[in-house]
């Protein structure tokens, strides 16, 4: 069964904490085209790479995939999914799911359920895992995420949040990288300016609140999959991937 949106992953060379992550193989694979044959899988309407590199348009080129080359000065992968949503001529009531280009190992049904989450009441949907390890929930890289009774989020937070002392008697949510939108609403985002509180914590999901926008949340008891920013992320994500 084809799934009612488009895919855009957004992806570029420059990463300061792990060089050209991207294209970094696991099993002969670069990551970027483990994402997207994944993306694949689950059989969207289409599967797009935006990029600002010719290694990596050149490289999805190679493999027969989808790829467009998009301005180097955008500030965010929304940005770029923006841009690229553009050159491909979906119109406003369409939906686009933006997945990160260093997530292969997102899990399939976490990417059909927040891209079929767009509906009348809802504009913009991600996801959330839970988070048990106390490591975990105290490391400034896992996002935090605290929603209402019916999953909108009040806040996202690098900090811990909710406070507690009693951190085990706590459930703690960490927000996944993952969104989904029409592409009006995209562009409307797209167009906002910086918030004070989005510089403040380096999220720019907090934009889309500061300026009233509601984000729906849509949340898992399933283990957070790992994104790949750090040789650590990358030497786990290898050692998961090859015991498949």
């Amino acid at each position: 069964m084809m799934n009612n949106f488009h895919i855009i992953i957004p992806a570029r060379l420059e990463s300061t904490r792990l060089k050209n992550k991207v294209l970094l193989e696991i099993n002969g694979k670069s990551i970027v085209q483990l994402v997207y044959e994944k993306a694949q899988s689950i059989n969207p309407l289409s599967v797009t790479v935006a990029t600002n590199h010719k290694d990596i348009f050149d490289h999805i080129k190679s493999l027969g995939g989808e790829v467009l080359m998009t301005s180097s000065d955008h500030q965010s992968g929304m940005d770029r999914v923006n841009e690229a949503a553009s050159l491909l001529q979906i119109s406003d009531d369409e939906t686009i799911l933006n997945l990160q280009g260093d997530e292969p190992l997102m899990p399939e049904n976490i990417m059909i359920e927040t891209g079929n989450s767009i509906r009348s009441n809802i504009n913009i949907a991600t996801a959330a895992c839970v988070l048990s390890d106390k490591n975990e929930i105290t490391d400034p890289n896992n996002v935090k995420v605290v929603t209402t009774n019916n999953n909108y989020a009040h806040y996202f937070s690098r900090s811990l949040i909710p406070y507690s002392n009693e951190v085990s008697n706590i459930t703690y949510y960490q927000h996944l990288g993952i969104y989904s939108y029409n592409r009006g609403i995209l562009q409307e985002l797209a167009n906002l300016d910086v918030t004070y509180l989005e510089k403040t914590e380096r999220l720019e999901q907090l934009r889309f609140l500061d300026h009233g926008y509601k984000i729906y949340v849509n949340k898992y008891d399933q283990p957070a999959p790992i994104g790949i920013d750090t040789d650590k992320d990358y030497k786990k994500t290898l050692s998961v991937l090859s015991k498949k």
